[in-house]
């Protein structure tokens, strides 16, 4: 499901709008907002509820809002409430493996890695923790961690399984009761596309989270441990293959912004066999994009 980080980095931007701003003045309205800061409508309306319950916007009569303090310094989240530890690690392993400090077949400093991207090695070894199943990473008998590598025949397995457990979640997606919470988080995933597809240019370098956040929601509804565990796998390979291959990357990710308002549409209608043709088409463009990203990369 989507995480609080999206909104902490958007709030601390505002912050620093209103810091910027005389106390008494008018602040921007939530659709200009949403404009400036790239997110949905729906993010800006909790960021103004939690500044006026903080006492730093006030309503006005005309439901204007005027700044009525400065925030303080204190108020700002923290660099590293602004991304989650998961994030953090999934990403700097897989920088790592990229400048191929990482390669097949060498040890994975898991005290290193932990001091490199401050956080806990605990962290670092929960989340290496399950790719041992898929044998993407092995622990050795001396309790040391190896990475084993991924080529085109892993990416085509991977992509075959991906195909078989988000086809299912999607089809028990379409079925879920209207009044189910998951319907508002694919309102609020549905607006956030929109909002993307308007600032491409500016946020495109942001494809990989949203692309995450809506195949996450997807998933989510179906509770299962085998599907739990294989979304680390997905995301792993599947958010990062961009870096391997930037050629066309802005086309491939607007096919792909494409492709999910499709599939929105899909699973509003309910539709058991619209669904399965939105789900399998995007998961096919998915693999042809990821074989293609490998064909000049270093996996």
């Amino acid at each position: 499901m989507r995480n609080d980080a999206i909104f902490k980095r958007a709030y601390n931007r505002v912050l620093t709008l209103v810091a910027g701003r005389a106390p008494g003045s008018e602040f921007d309205s939530e659709h200009a907002l949403a404009r400036e800061l790239s997110v949905s409508r729906t993010t800006v309306r909790k960021i103004i509820d939690a500044l006026m319950a903080a006492g730093i916007l006030e309503a006005k009569e005309d439901a204007a809002r005027i700044i009525r303090r400065h925030p303080n310094p204190s108020e700002l989240f923290a660099d590293n409430e602004t991304e989650l530890a998961q994030e953090t690690v999934e990403r700097g392993i897989m920088e790592l493996i990229q400048h191929e400090e990482i390669g097949p077949g060498q040890q994975i400093n898991i005290t290193e890695i932990a001091r490199r991207l401050s956080v806990s090695p605990s962290v670092v070894r929960e989340y290496l923790s399950h790719f041992t199943q898929v044998g993407l990473i092995a622990r050795q008998s001396n309790g040391s961690w190896v990475f084993r590598g991924f080529d085109r025949a892993f990416a085509r397995e991977l992509s075959d399984v991906r195909e078989m457990f988000e086809l299912r979640a999607a089809e028990v997606f379409g079925d879920l009761p209207l009044d189910h919470p998951a319907w508002e988080k694919l309102d609020e995933i549905e607006a956030e596309h929109r909002d993307f597809l308007r600032a491409f240019d500016e946020r495109k370098r942001e494809f990989p989270s949203l692309d995450r956040e809506f195949h996450t929601l997807i998933n989510s509804v179906v509770e299962n441990r085998f599907v739990d565990n294989f979304s680390y796998v997905r995301s792993f390979v599947f958010h990062y293959h961009y870096q391997w291959n930037p050629v066309d990357e802005d086309e491939r990710n607007r096919t792909a912004l494409s492709e999910h308002m499709d599939y929105i549409k899909a699973l509003r209608s309910r539709d058991r066999t619209s669904i399965r043709a939105a789900v399998l088409g995007h998961l096919r463009t998915a693999r042809l994009t990821l074989l293609a990203s490998m064909k000049t990369g270093k996996a």
